[in-house]
């Protein structure tokens, strides 16, 4: 990919996060006005949006890292 297209991407992805950090100033009043008790993934996407990293990122990272590949560390961190 040239250098034009790096940073199109860059772009791309700035305009994305913005937009994102806008609808989430006012999505959790949305779903609470409805009813809704969903605000916790709001929370969750916007820590992805603003770290940059997935879930999966965070829990590869302590597989390899803290829990040494110790697969049952991941099971019992998501067990609800």
């Amino acid at each position: 990919m040239s250098e034009a297209g790096h940073g199109e991407m860059c772009c791309e992805f700035c305009s994305m996060n913005a937009l994102l950090h806008l609808v989430y100033s006012f999505s959790p009043q949305g779903l609470v006005a409805r009813g809704h008790d969903e605000v916790s993934f709001l929370h969750e996407l916007m820590e992805t949006a603003s770290s940059g990293l997935t879930l999966a990122d965070k829990l590869l990272g302590q597989y390899e890292n803290e829990w040494n590949g110790d697969v049952t560390c991941v099971l019992e961190s998501k067990r609800m």
